[in-house]
């Protein structure tokens, strides 16, 4: 009798839960009929026009958003087998969510982005607010607005020095709206970068004066501007006076979208020597054992990524692949696979997958390390 009691107390409180949650459904429902949904967007779903023509494609969105005065975006998709056409110069393309199962790519559009032509020129002290609005929802806000006050200290843009070796920073300005920022670094240490990088793939560094390095420190720019970012980056290059530009990644470290527009520099392989020979090495150099640190190790490798962009590239867009390349395992070959693709100057792949377990930790150690007994590597 008590058994069953307990069976029919359970099945109760069962029911009462059930009803409940149908309820709460119920109630949830209601609720999301009263929310009035609002679409802000239009999609473009056919666009033909004459390939002596395909220059003026801009002149349609001026149109269309006329149609369309209470929209905000334009949206196009496109199959990864397809070829972008010239309009989708001008879109951006969503990252999907790891989890999207969309066949397609997605393609947006802002109408701010058909206001007045995007201006560049040196930042000022003035400027520290508007950089701050850029970076205030970036983790790395902090470096960046120190990186910028260093940079504008005292500084007339007028009567800047090309030659000067320092920090700058430069602003990129839409109809008087500030829409981002750029940071960099005038003194490059170009002797270590083509000791721990295969710099002479690329480069003919004999064409490059060492006053045209500069390093990007930090690269932010509004979303609606973003296919801006290759205009923006030629002209601090013409106002700087230089030639080649690098930028630095680290682990962990976040990832711009202007990345895209640099090309990756594979790192160089590195001598491993015993600390003997290191010491009559350096005897034979006739250095002391306790040298100074400016002069660094003959061994001292990479510990970032390193991406570059000259002059010449920039002029150049790279040629968009859609198309989805997925590669399984993390051998050396599946790695080095990968490595040709990313390297490739005048190629940006947008589909690139891994596959395999821990690859993400995988991807962050050297290639070619062979772990052995001991902890020897």
């Amino acid at each position: 009798a008590d058994k069953a009691a307990a069976a029919e107390k359970l099945a109760a409180a069962a029911d009462a839960a059930a009803a409940a949650a149908e309820a709460a459904e119920a109630e949830a429902a209601e609720a999301d009929k009263s929310i009035a949904y609002m679409c802000s967007a239009f999609c473009i779903s056919v666009f033909c026009i004459d390939e002596a023509f395909e220059s003026r494609s801009r002149d349609f969105l001026q149109a269309t958003f006329a149609l369309y005065p209470d929209k905000e975006y334009i949206v196009i998709t496109l199959p990864h087998a397809a070829t972008e056409f010239p309009l989708l110069n001008l879109f951006n393309q969503v990252e999907p969510k790891p989890s999207s199962s969309f066949g397609h790519l997605l393609y947006l559009f802002h109408r701010d982005a058909l206001l007045g032509p995007l201006q560049v020129r040196m930042a000022t002290k003035a400027d520290e607010d508007s950089a701050r609005a850029l970076t205030k929802n970036l983790t790395t806000r902090m470096q960046l607005n120190e990186v910028f006050s260093r940079a504008t200290v005292e500084r007339d843009p007028d009567s800047a020095d090309a030659d000067d070796s320092g920090e700058r920073a430069f602003m990129a300005v839409v109809a008087g709206q500030a829409v981002g920022i750029a940071l960099l670094q005038r003194s490059v240490d170009v002797d270590l970068l083509q000791a721990q990088y295969s710099l002479e793939d690329f480069l003919l560094m004999s064409e490059h004066a060492a006053a045209q390095h500069v390093e990007l420190l930090g690269f932010v720019i509004n979303p609606i501007f973003a296919r801006s970012s290759r205009y923006f980056l030629k002209e601090v290059l013409r106002q700087l006076l230089a030639s080649c530009m690098y930028y630095r990644v680290g682990k962990n470290m976040p990832i711009p979208d202007v990345l895209s527009e640099f090309v990756q520099v594979r790192p160089r392989a590195q001598i491993t020597v015993s600390e003997t020979l290191e010491a009559e090495l350096r005897k034979d150099h006739g250095e002391e054992p306790d040298t100074t640190a400016a002069r660094r190790p003959l061994t001292q490798p990479a510990d970032k990524a390193l991406f570059f962009l000259t002059r010449k590239l920039i002029s150049e867009p790279k040629i968009v692949n859609n198309t989805r390349i997925v590669v399984v395992g993390t051998s050396d070959t599946a790695l080095a696979f990968l490595e040709a693709l990313v390297s490739v100057p005048y190629l940006n792949f947008t589909s690139l997958y891994l596959l395999a377990p821990h690859a993400g930790e995988k991807l962050l150690e050297p290639r070619g390390v062979l772990q052995l007994d001991g902890g020897a590597a």
